[in-house]
């Protein structure tokens, strides 16, 4: 038998591994962190995984709150030409009226407005004029400005860039105003010519009959105001770039110039199409007050909408300071039970016919 003292004795050994201590540490892959989870074969961050949800619930709140707070704001524009509160509506209407408002009727034409513009500021870009109003700030007339070649030469700006941004934004200022009078002027005509009202006295309940609840002026002012701030804080945000947030960042370019644009229509598109009245309706029953023809009385005026029991109706009081001439006098809000209603007729030629002939005298 073989003397093996004083010889070292080599085991054999798998590939890859240690004799007794399973495989080699130096031959394998690094392992995952322990923040991170393997989920079908794609290592996942929980932080990373919760930013992506916060963000995601973020814009969501977001998205609701703007489709929210534009159907308001058609509502308060309807019944502000219509002269009538708007408070009272507002928080009393279900909030599925706001939505449903908001988005079969601004928000189309916010996105719509959105895309237009940004198309056409692509094709028109090339023009100087279209810089000036449009677009970003170093596309100016002047570049003037600190170095960018080093901190030694970074300074204050010159009295030439000041010169220079004070320009852009007297530009821009100034095709806002531009752009805001012939939309105020267009919201103008829509209210004086279009805007069709309740006034039930001599007999024609259904005729305009000359009847304003707001005076122009009081439109061309409040349109113009607004439209020229919607539009010049457009000017100022879509021709900037989003460099804070990182999901701003990763949006195109266009993308989010027409969500801007978008953004700032809303106002403008509820102000100048909400001089659209609410649809005329007529409340048949013999509870109301207005007599009609074989025994007929009915209540007239705009409907607001239907919430639970009751019907929302704008309703215009006139007065006659001449014979033959009617105008203004007050608007209010009547709140109706359903259940006093035997007809309701919507449109502008709404009828109690259907119950004439039934309660007609025999």
């Amino acid at each position: 038998m073989p003397d093996t003292s004083g010889q070292q004795v080599k085991l054999d050994q798998p590939a890859g591994g240690t004799a007794g201590y399973g495989p080699d540490p130096a031959t394998q892959p690094p392992a995952a962190p322990a923040a991170q989870r393997s989920t079908g074969g794609i290592l996942v961050d929980p932080q990373i995984l919760g930013a992506v949800i916060a963000q995601a619930a973020t814009i969501f709140a977001v998205a609701i709150g703007i489709v929210y707070a534009a159907g308001a704001l058609s509502l308060v524009f309807k019944l502000w030409y219509d002269g009538v509160p708007s408070l009272p509506v507002l928080v009393q209407l279900p909030r599925t009226w706001s939505i449903s408002q908001a988005i079969t009727e601004l928000l189309p034409i916010a996105v719509a407005a959105g895309v237009l513009a940004v198309w056409t500021w692509n094709r028109l870009s090339k023009f100087r004029i279209a810089r000036l109003i449009a677009g970003p700030a170093d596309s100016g007339p002047a570049k003037a400005g600190p170095s960018k070649t080093g901190p030694a030469n970074s300074g204050p700006p010159s009295a030439e860039s000041d010169s220079a941004r004070r320009k852009l934004s007297a530009w821009r200022w100034g095709a806002a105003v531009v752009l805001a009078m012939v939309l105020a002027c267009i919201a103008v005509v829509l209210a004086r010519y279009v805007w069709i009202g309740p006034i039930p006295a001599a007999g024609q309940d259904q005729s305009r009959g000359g009847v304003d609840p707001r005076p122009w002026w009081n439109i061309l002012i409040l349109c113009l105001v607004l439209d020229t701030i919607c539009i010049r804080l457009a000017l100022h945000f879509a021709s900037t770039s989003p460099q804070k947030s990182r999901l701003l960042k990763r949006i195109p370019r266009d993308v989010f110039r027409v969500a801007v644009v978008a953004l700032a229509v809303i106002p403008i598109v509820a102000s100048t199409s909400e001089s659209f009245a609410f649809p005329l309706v007529k409340l048949c029953g013999p509870a109301f007050y207005n007599p009609g023809a074989a025994g007929r009385r009915f209540a007239f005026g705009n409907l607001i909408g239907v919430s639970g029991q009751y019907v929302y109706v704008a309703e215009i009081l006139t007065k006659q300071p001449e014979p033959g001439h009617y105008v203004f006098a007050a608007g209010y809000i009547a709140v109706i039970p359903q259940s006093e209603a035997q007809l309701m007729a919507i449109g502008r030629n709404a009828s109690c016919g259907q119950l004439a002939v039934q309660n007609a005298p025999g």
